[in-house]
């Protein structure tokens, strides 16, 4: 076979292979936007009852309470948190596509009434407010993505996804102001290795040929988190239950690019 001949075929063979992996490749992803807590407890009931409270405040040595802590969720301590994402992924065809995904969500805890204790010292009932430390979670998950419309500039989606949520874990301060009393950065929640799965629906724009924007709406599930030490051993809980699962709807706005 002669050189050019040679060429011919190496040209036409690239041209071909060129041709059916055109729709197939790597590409990675950078979103951002806010994740906004729908349902879950981060507290459950707790009740327990505190002999001499002077060990919390000493004005009130011999005096004795019976504290409660209400159900608490996650939307009455946490607002909308802010998420980030970075997506590593291959495109299988112009429909199918699948990912490995890191995300982080962050959030600063917000002052709650927490519960009462009855103090009949004081006159019976008076509130305990709480304010927790920061959440903090990564997200690793591994997911799939199909692709509606694939010949137009705007592409709706649907995927879901499966993986691993690392929580810090939780601190929490009670104050119960007529009192006196502080306890503070007792320990809520341990850190947590929990469960997390998801499912999103979304748009892509075609604004260049390997470049790509996008915004998408989910529901994200976490699973319930270990419940603290013995840090609440002054207001007589050993130690506190496990907190409840977490169910959130993220919303973001998404660049891709094709590499």
């Amino acid at each position: 076979m002669s050189m050019t001949s040679m060429a011919t075929v190496a040209a036409a063979a690239i041209y071909l292979i060129g041709a059916a992996s055109a729709d197939e490749g790597w590409y990675a992803t950078l979103s951002g936007g806010t994740d906004m807590p729908t349902g879950g407890d981060v507290q459950k009931d707790m009740s327990s009852s505190v002999l001499n409270l002077g060990t919390l405040n000493p004005a009130l040595e011999g005096t004795g309470g019976s504290l409660t802590f209400n159900r608490t969720s996650w939307r009455d301590v946490y607002g909308d948190a802010p998420l980030v994402n970075f997506e590593l992924g291959y495109n299988w065809s112009k429909a199918l596509t699948g990912y490995a995904r890191l995300g982080y969500v962050w959030d600063s805890s917000r002052s709650f009434l927490a519960g009462t204790a009855d103090i009949p010292a004081l006159g019976g009932a008076q509130d305990i407010y709480g304010k927790y430390s920061d959440y903090n979670s990564w997200l690793l998950t591994i997911g799939g993505r199909y692709t509606f419309n694939t010949e137009s500039a705007l592409k709706p989606y649907l995927g879901a996804d499966i993986g691993a949520a690392f929580v810090k874990e939780i601190d929490a301060t009670y104050t119960i102001p007529t009192a006196g009393i502080i306890v503070s950065d007792a320990r809520l929640t341990d850190r947590t290795t929990a469960f997390t799965g998801g499912i999103e629906a979304g748009l892509l724009y075609d604004v260049a040929p390997n470049v790509q924007v996008g915004g998408s709406v989910g529901l994200r599930y976490v699973g319930g988190l270990d419940g603290g030490s013995t840090d609440l051993s002054g207001l007589g809980i050993a130690a506190t239950p496990d907190a409840g699962h977490r169910l959130s709807v993220p919303l973001t706005i998404s660049l891709s690019a094709k590499f």
